[in-house]
């Protein structure tokens, strides 16, 4: 589900990439415009740190996390992400991207059951040979990776 919601959301971004490269890449451009970091990504915080904290209320999420510094690590790898892509001329494979973050914070982040489970889901692609990421453009063999 959360991948689903997170393709939605690069869809978004992709989709207003003029905007978007303003608040992401160029700080707003001058004083006028950091509203638009504070309008569009500042919220983005408070709703990570919710569904960490959600995470290891559930059980999902290692209870040693420290919810605000779990979200801090976890929203640096999606603006760098988003960042990446907005710099590309054409449009990256999001899925494949996300699919890997999505990986990778399970690991960092859940516990022994998640981690396990993010590699059966998010490894599936491996099983038919290795998948080239657009915002990388490099092979990767997701089953060696992380």
């Amino acid at each position: 589900r959360w991948l689903e919601r997170d393709v939605q959301l690069f869809e978004v971004i992709w989709k207003h990439r003029a905007i978007m490269r303003l608040a992401l890449l160029e700080g707003g451009g001058s004083a006028d415009y950091v509203h638009l970091t504070e309008t569009l990504v500042q919220p983005l915080q408070g709703q990570i740190i919710a569904c960490i904290q959600l995470g290891i209320e559930q059980g999902y999420y290692r209870e040693d996390l420290e919810s605000k510094s779990a979200a801090l690590f976890c929203s640096g790898g999606f603006n760098q992400l988003a960042c990446e892509m907005l710099r590309q001329k054409k449009k990256p494979d999001f899925r494949a991207e996300l699919r890997q973050l999505h990986r990778y914070i399970a690991r960092a982040f859940g516990t022994a059951e998640l981690a396990a489970a993010a590699d059966r889901v998010h490894a599936a692609p491996a099983e038919h040979g290795e998948e080239r990421t657009a915002v990388h453009g490099r092979a990767k063999n997701h089953a060696r990776s992380a």
